[in-house]
């Protein structure tokens, strides 16, 4: 360490959503209790609609995820744009879909997302290989979950091989 440095807490700087965020995205944020966006949130996402490089270096819990969902789901809707996210850990994945998936039933905005890893099983592997994941415009009915995934069977459905219980 070359040097420590404690800064003054500081009030948070808002700003208007950025100028071309489709406005029902503007509506699922605004839905899901998100009024404003950070001043450093709307730069990044301008910046990133724009079509410039952006690199974002907040701390923990400051809105980097929307730095860079809300670009990629405005691509998706304007239907020429799909998107690999790598995360270090299975959680933070799993989280990450999860938030695309509830801003997309806020919005009812046909934005599809899954995870892809060690668990995901055979036959979703092949349907991803085969319909990547993108937009589907206005697709309004059901549940806001990864409609390839197989739903969890419960204990009682599972079948016994090979002295293991599976699904």
């Amino acid at each position: 360490v070359t040097a420590v440095r404690r800064l003054a807490a500081a009030p948070a700087e808002y700003a208007d959503w950025p100028e071309g965020l489709h406005p029902d995205v503007v509506g699922a944020l605004r839905r899901r209790g998100i009024e404003q966006v950070y001043s450093h949130q709307a730069e990044a996402i301008r910046h990133a609609l724009g079509r410039q490089h952006v690199v974002v270096v907040t701390p923990t819990a400051s809105g980097k995820t929307l730095c860079y969902n809300l670009p990629v789901i405005q691509a998706a809707l304007a239907g020429h744009s799909k998107a690999l996210y790598l995360f270090p850990t299975k959680a933070l994945s799993q989280d990450q879909v999860a938030e695309i998936l509830e801003l997309n039933a806020a919005g009812q905005l046909g934005v599809r997302a899954m995870t892809f890893d060690g668990d995901t099983p055979g036959d979703a592997r092949r349907a991803d290989r085969r319909n990547p994941v993108g937009a589907k415009r206005r697709r309004r009915s059901g549940p806001a979950r990864d409609p390839r995934r197989p739903a969890a069977r419960p204990p009682s459905a599972r079948r016994k091989i090979s002295g293991r219980a599976r699904n």
